[in-house]
């Protein structure tokens, strides 16, 4: 008994499965598993001391805290799934919805490339990301001015007072 084939249906191509799954990854769970594992433990304590749950610990203690490594993790997902080239071509069946970066591929001939018009869609695909970074830029400064500080707060210790320091007490 020959079964007949099936009727071939095209896929639909959804914004959902363009972008959905570079939002998850393994590197932004270590990411910031590591940034919750560097936060101190006082801090969780004492808000249950005071009575708050974990939502209000999480939304209103950790989540302040860990915006530095939100705002890199974005960047850089974000950065990861604009470029992606393989996956957009995979799933997309739609050339009107392909994205601007696998769209380049296009402009390349197979014996001659029109380079110019190659390099301007390349800085206009690249815009995005610049004007995503410098939204989010002065998170990173922050996080960059307040490692500097943490170690020094944390054990009580003074600025330039080592053994050798010429500015300790007492020294005129």
């Amino acid at each position: 008994m020959r079964s007949r084939p099936r009727p071939s249906r095209p896929r639909a191509t959804t914004d959902a499965g363009l972008f959905l799954p570079g939002m998850f990854s393994a590197f932004g769970t270590f990411l910031l598993r590591q940034f919750f594992m560097a936060l101190p433990r006082e801090l969780e304590e004492a808000a249950r001391i005071d009575g708050a749950g974990p939502f209000p610990i999480s939304w209103s203690i950790m989540l302040p805290l860990i915006r530095p490594a939100l705002a890199a993790l974005a960047v850089i997902t974000a950065m990861w799934s604009w470029n992606d080239l393989l996956w957009p071509l995979v799933v997309n069946t739609d050339p009107a919805k392909m994205p601007i970066c696998a769209d380049l591929t296009s402009l390349e001939g197979q014996f001659e490339t029109n380079y110019p018009v190659m390099m301007a869609g390349s800085l206009i695909a690249s815009l995005p990301m610049i004007v995503l970074y410098l939204f989010l830029q002065r998170h990173f400064v922050q996080d960059i001015a307040q490692s500097g500080t943490k170690g020094r707060a944390a054990c009580g210790a003074e600025p330039h007072a080592g053994p050798n320091s010429l500015f300790q007490k007492g020294t005129p």
